[in-house]
């Protein structure tokens, strides 16, 4: 858990107080006003979001911002655990997390207002439910799985090609 701190610390530093641009104003306004964004509207984020938004401290863009910030932190936290089941080694899995922190994209958006950090939580969290899943061949890890998948479908869309 001192691991999910670390990497939540890292994301809250830089943390926008305010609407940087793009979406983010549709976003943070549809979760204030328990509304709905854009289409395909991200019901699970503006759920999430509009619980964030009555946060009773910061501005409202800084509070659904924190939704993103400890998505970013949690989606580190699950390539820790990743990469300590794969190769039981600490420092591998905290490098790990750490390198992929490093990564613009994430961490820009794990610091504004946006859907993605929430969907790369989902994302890993399914992840690791598969590693367990194959370490360990329980039913419950399947029904795990199953109500991730769920949660992400009901958070971003999905494109078939």
């Amino acid at each position: 858990m001192i691991i999910f701190l670390i990497y939540w610390l890292f994301f809250l530093f830089f943390q926008s107080v305010s609407i940087y641009g793009g979406d983010a104003g549709d976003l943070v306004t549809a979760a204030y006003v328990g509304g709905i964004a854009h289409p395909p509207g991200y019901p699970l984020y503006s759920l999430l979001g509009f619980i964030a938004s009555h946060i009773p401290f910061g501005t409202v863009a800084w509070r659904v911002g924190l939704l993103s910030s400890t998505a970013a932190a949690g989606t580190l936290y699950m390539v820790y655990l990743i990469m300590n089941r794969l190769t039981r080694s600490r420092l591998i899995s905290f490098i790990s997390g750490a390198l992929l922190a490093s990564n613009y994209l994430l961490w820009l958006y794990g610091v504004v207002p946006e859907v993605f950090a929430l969907h790369l939580l989902l994302i890993s969290i399914s992840m690791y439910v598969s590693v367990l899943y194959y370490f360990r061949p329980q039913i419950k890890y399947l029904y795990y799985l199953v109500f991730i998948l769920a949660l992400g479908i009901s958070h971003h869309h999905l494109r078939c090609v």
